[in-house]
């Protein structure tokens, strides 16, 4: 039972192929079709042109010019000493086909840089302190990793807004490059000044973003491990807080840190880094990012660190639990998860992310933990994988990128995606369609009703709807092509009509059998059939078209007669290939039909049998000259004179330079008379502003009358007297 489903669905699926497949109304549409269907360009094909590839047979297409594009890749190998080999496919993909691909990883003790961003905010003092203390420790821990490690130190606080005790912040100061000299590494933790910010969260983003993109102050080496550790107790800054201090310029991914006082001299300018942004930098410059923190921030670091690629977070315990400190353990023990299990990023146009489908085995992208991408020094991994393309959306190109986590190197696929047909016989105006064009076997007829065609003729004049044929009375047939009632007249007597269709007699053919099947009629005296430049069809010669470079015409049995005015239309058709010829070397041009040759000058007067051509005009302003002469059979020779005639560009050139002093000298002296006369009107009115003589006399405000008067109030001017 188990086999008649397993049957059923197949035969199903396949039913469901060739109907999706018979859709497609041309070849483009089919060859971009994802479920992968070849096309029959035969003539006067009466079946489905477009199935499947998995139903396709031999006997399907009766010319066996089936157009069936199939993908291909190419590894371009490299003999440079690199840990991802190869590092590049070329490749040529069908819509929905997939294409396999392999490359390898050979791990290697790389170099390792590890720079350390302290915060150095108040709070942090004591524990920087501390870290100083134990850089013995951190620095055997690091020689237990590698043999060939730096250090370098960095500090953060944040954007200079705010003072406290006289005391400035900053959001990134570099403290010491990246050196192996482990005394400077001390005296650097030791000597890191501290300062105070407004807020608790930090500039901590600006300081990373500085500390990746100045990789030459910072002094990160080439084929180096970069790691960054972050040292902070306090929450960070992003994007858009700038503004509470006046701060709305976005951040842009450039190195602003001042190479003479070591700051970052935009901070007061410039936004915080987006979280996006960092990410960007991270991916784009291979740094491994580090983040240890206190545990009251550590849910926001999280959050940070499973936003940017690669990154990781862990506690930071301030006091040693053995000989060596905690931060050393912690470095230890992340660098051994970086460098002991793959992570690859692949990297695709996010344009295209929705139309390519990538495979991997083992699966090492960044979520996915396979216990097939652990590996060990000296050890190799070999990936084996897939792309396909699932649709086509316009993007002729695609490029895919896999690089594993933390170094620079990576495997680049170019992918052309194939998405038109290449077919042969090609016609922009064939007799088979009536004039009309034909493209992989079809008749692009305006109605679209290309089934029509047959032998060079649509229905023999009868309406064609929907690829059907609609004869009228008394015609018949799948082309109306045969008269029920008067076969021999339609036939003009060289056929008769059987079991209701027209036959022809042997020397006769076509629908009307009107078409001699001898080609006398298409020979010349020298016996040539269309003078072996066309073919003969129904008696008489269809051509073929002329090159774009011939303005002769073609008679009736495609013979070249010459025209009144061919030389001045031939120097016009054959400048382009003169120009071409100039701007690409002799050995490399070639054309059909045309052959170049050069010379330093052009001889005067020249062979009769040369025709010269007026002087052409050079993309640099220069001038040549050439002429050409008329080949035996179809063809041409054309013969180019090296030297140019360049005495117009320095005419030109002297006549711009004086037209542009003496407009320059115009303007100047326009602009000057125009501000002049604008001052003095502004002066004038500003005059007549304050002078008016209607309004008289005015009271000061501001005036104060210097007299005062007071009374007495026990003061009588008359004398009291007694009674």
């Amino acid at each position: 039972m188990f086999v008649h489903y397993l049957l059923f669905f197949l035969l199903l699926k396949e039913c469901l192929l060739i109907d999706l497949c018979e859709k497609s109304e041309n070849c483009k549409e089919c060859i971009r079709n994802p479920n992968v269907c070849v096309w029959c360009a035969a003539k006067a094909f009466n079946r489905t042109r477009c199935i499947p590839r998995s139903s396709y047979e031999a006997d399907w297409c009766p010319e066996s010019v089936p157009v069936n594009e199939l993908s291909n890749s190419i590894m371009i190998e490299s003999n440079e000493n690199k840990q991802i080999k190869p590092l590049k496919y070329e490749m040529k993909l069908r819509i929905g086909e997939p294409q396999k691909f392999n490359f390898t990883y050979d791990f290697k003790d790389n170099p390792v840089d590890v720079y350390f961003l302290l915060d150095a905010s108040a709070m942090m003092g004591t524990k920087i302190k501390n870290i100083a203390s134990k850089a013995d420790g951190l620095y055997k821990t690091l020689e237990t990793l590698t043999n060939d490690f730096t250090l370098g130190v960095g500090t953060f606080i944040d954007k200079n807004t705010w003072k406290e005790n006289g005391k400035e912040s900053y959001s990134f100061a570099h403290e010491l490059s990246l050196t192996k000299d482990h005394q400077k590494f001390v005296t650097a933790l030791e000597s890191t000044p501290t300062g105070y910010n407004r807020d608790p969260p930090t500039g901590c983003l600006d300081a990373i973003a500085q500390a990746i993109v100045c990789d030459k102050l910072i002094g990160w080496r080439e084929k180096s491990r970069k790691i960054i550790v972050v040292l902070t107790n306090n929450n960070y800054h992003d994007a858009g807080d700038g503004r509470v201090s006046g701060i709305f310029e976005p951040y842009d991914g450039q190195c602003y840190t001042d190479l003479k006082n070591k700051r970052y001299k935009r901070e007061l300018t410039m936004d915080y880094p987006s979280v996006g942004m960092i990410n960007k930098l991270v991916d784009h410059y291979k740094v491994t990012v580090l983040f240890l923190v206190e545990s009251t921030v550590k849910s926001a670091y999280q959050s940070l660190s499973d936003v940017i690629s690669g990154s990781y977070i862990d506690d930071w315990v301030n006091e040693p639990i053995n000989p060596y400190d905690t931060t050393g353990q912690t470095l230890k023990k992340i660098y051994k998860q970086i460098i002991g299990n793959v992570t690859l990023n692949v990297d695709i146009k996010a344009k295209n992310i929705e139309n390519v489908k990538i495979h991997l085995s083992p699966n090492c992208t960044k979520g996915n933990y396979d216990k097939n991408c652990l590996v060990k020094t000296d050890q190799s991994i070999k990936f084996e994988g897939s792309v396909e393309i699932l649709n086509y959306d316009s993007a002729d190109n695609v490029s895919v990128e896999f690089s594993v986590q933390g170094l620079a190197e990576k495997l680049s696929i170019d992918i052309d995606v194939i998405s038109d047909c290449r077919c042969e016989g090609n016609e922009k105006s064939s007799g088979y369609c009536n004039g009309r064009p034909l493209e992989c076997g079809q008749c692009l007829c305006d109605d679209g009703n290309s089934e029509c065609n047959f032998e060079g003729s649509i229905c023999s004049g009868h309406p064609c709807f929907c690829g059907i044929c609609h004869c009228t009375y008394p015609y018949t047939g799948k082309y109306c092509e045969c008269n029920s009632l008067d076969c021999e007249k339609i036939t003009s007597g060289n056929g008769e009509c059987v079991d209701g269709k027209c036959q022809c007699k042997d020397e006769w053919s076509g629908i009307t059998c009107s078409c001699p099947k001898s080609n006398s009629t298409c020979k010349g005296n020298d016996n040539r059939v269309c003078n072996d430049y066309g073919f003969c069809l129904c008696g008489k010669c269809e051509c073929h078209e002329l090159s774009d470079w011939d303005p002769r015409q073609l008679d009736s049995l495609c013979a070249l007669s010459p025209c009144a005015d061919c030389h001045k239309k031939q120097c016009i058709k054959l400048s382009s290939h003169v120009l071409r010829f100039n701007n690409e070397d002799l050995n490399e041009y070639s054309r059909p039909y045309i052959k170049m040759n050069s010379s330093d000058s052009l001889e005067d007067p020249l062979d009769p049998s040369w025709n010269l051509c007026p002087e052409l005009r050079m993309e640099n302003g220069c001038y040549t000259t050439f002429a050409y002469k008329y080949q035996g059979g179809y063809g041409i020779e054309l013969l180019i004179q090296k030297n140019k005639n360049c005495d117009e560009n320095i005419l030109k050139l002297g006549v711009i330079v004086s037209v542009t002093v003496i407009l320059v000298g115009i303007g100047t002296l326009v602009v000057w008379k125009l501000m002049t006369k604008y001052h003095d009107r502004k002066e004038y009115m500003e005059l007549m502003k304050q002078y008016n003589p209607d309004q008289g006399a005015r009271t000061n405000k501001l005036y104060i009358d210097p007299c005062v008067t007071f009374k007495n109030p026990s003061y009588r001017a008359d004398p009291i007297t007694e009674s």
